[in-house]
């Protein structure tokens, strides 16, 4: 199983996900994020904005994306990628280190009893008892629901949890969420800085829900949760709710359980469901065509086809 602060929001919705077969998928890697932390680094590095450009390799056309980060990416006046380890058996946290690449076994983590995170940037000021972290994100406005505000962000509450436990001089931990929003053509469009405070108390909701998610992630129970977050999950192809229709198109259907779909079962099914796909158009077609002669009634006020008073379709 793979959990992380990262893939929260998602495992928190639907704690099966993290405990189903995840078989290996070819993912785009993502380049406007690896530019982006690239450039933030060359600037943590001591360059300024053509020579970061440049040392780090970083196209032409990303020149106005980067230049549009806030300097406290980089003048953080504390750590850059710094991982956490959050022991949710025990409610505590510790930090794992800085720049582990997300190596956190490397790093000693226990996977029995600890989720590890990552974030960007995080500062402590003693003098305040006040932390801070801090993400830099990438995203298109399809993509945006996977990151809201930081009050209601699961990766920012997880690296602001890890803060105040394993820092507990701390009163509260400032939150901020930097999103750069690119077009569809990979073209800057704008950058949003959005923010939020929390003290220990306010993250008593989130930290119980932590707890039980995970105990409903090693013991392999949970609810399945659909969502836009399905579309972009590992386990998709091994997921009942997902894929449970298609295994009964197959010759032979595996048994009941778990099974990871395969191209070669898709090849299998495929012509099936086409065909089933065009016998529905038919059916809805004429369906229509009978609505259209006399609204058919569903129920209550509800109809399909024209209403005679207005001609609306309804239903």
């Amino acid at each position: 199983m793979k959990v992380s602060g990262s893939n929260l929001l998602r495992v928190l919705n639907c704690a099966p996900s993290a405990w189903l077969p995840q078989p290996n998928r070819l993912i785009a890697a993502a380049v406007r994020g690896t530019h982006g932390h690239a450039y933030c680094q060359g600037r943590r590095d001591g360059l300024e904005h053509d020579a970061a450009m440049k040392a780090r390799g970083i196209p032409e056309k990303y020149d106005a994306m980067m230049r549009s980060l806030p300097e406290s990416l980089w003048n953080t006046g504390g750590t850059s990628e710094v991982a956490f380890a959050y022991n949710w058996r025990e409610d505590t946290a510790r930090v794992l280190g800085g720049d582990l690449q997300r190596q956190y076994d490397k790093a000693g983590l226990k996977r029995s009893s600890e989720l590890p995170g990552t974030i960007d940037v995080a500062a402590v000021h003693k003098e305040a008892r006040m932390g801070a972290v801090e993400d830099l994100k990438f995203i298109t406005e399809q993509s945006r629901w996977r990151y809201p505000p930081p009050l209601r962000n699961p990766q920012m509450l997880f690296a602001a949890l890890c803060m105040l436990l394993s820092v507990p001089e701390l009163s509260a931990v400032e939150m901020k969420l930097v999103l750069v929003v690119m077009s569809d053509e990979d073209e800057y469009e704008r950058t949003l800085i959005l923010t939020g405070e929390v003290t220990l108390m306010d993250l008593a909701p989130f930290r119980e829900a932590l707890q039980a998610t995970m105990a409903d992630v090693w013991n392999k129970r949970g609810e399945y949760m659909e969502g836009p977050w399905c579309d972009e999950c590992p386990a998709y192809c091994s997921c009942e709710h997902q894929v449970g229709l298609l295994r009964a198109t197959l010759d032979t259907p595996p048994a009941t359980g778990m099974f990871v779909v395969t191209p070669e079962q898709v090849a299998q099914a495929l012509p099936r469901l086409l065909a089933a796909e065009k016998a529905l158009e038919v059916a809805i077609n004429a369906a229509k065509k009978l609505s259209d002669q006399e609204p058919i009634p569903l129920g209550g006020d509800r109809f399909y086809g024209p209403v005679p008073e207005d001609k609306r379709t309804v239903g």
